[in-house]
């Protein structure tokens, strides 16, 4: 009797956050996202649009700014705001790392204070 093997599901890929906060006194944090390599030649990151609980659409890019893109060398790379919540990188299928600061001065469960 032969053994039927089942052909193993694609893993997605490791994604790196990192996250300082280096500008307490202007309420602004920090985020790293390190992205590995992939064969897709552009990449679209987006944000939720509400969180659970909550029935109302929220815009929690509006805090977010400097948003920008390096490919594994370091060269910036093309980053498009697509929507309010959504921004596609041309990435060449290379590793890229995004960097951007959030504005946290709200505070309320909804949100980020610091």
């Amino acid at each position: 009797m032969q053994e039927e093997v089942s052909p193993m599901a694609p893993q997605s890929p490791v994604l790196q956050y990192s996250l300082s906060v280096n500008s307490v006194s202007q309420h602004l944090f920090d985020v790293t996202l390190s992205i590995p390599a992939m064969e897709s030649e552009r990449l679209t990151l987006s944000l939720p649009g509400w969180i659970p609980g909550s029935y109302m659409v929220r815009d929690f890019s509006r805090n977010i700014v400097n948003f920008a893109a390096t490919n594994s060398e370091g060269h910036p790379i093309d980053v498009n705001l697509l929507d309010k919540q959504q921004w596609q990188l041309t990435t060449g299928g290379e590793a890229v790392e995004v960097t951007y600061q959030v504005y946290a001065f709200d505070l309320s469960v909804r949100s980020a204070y610091i």
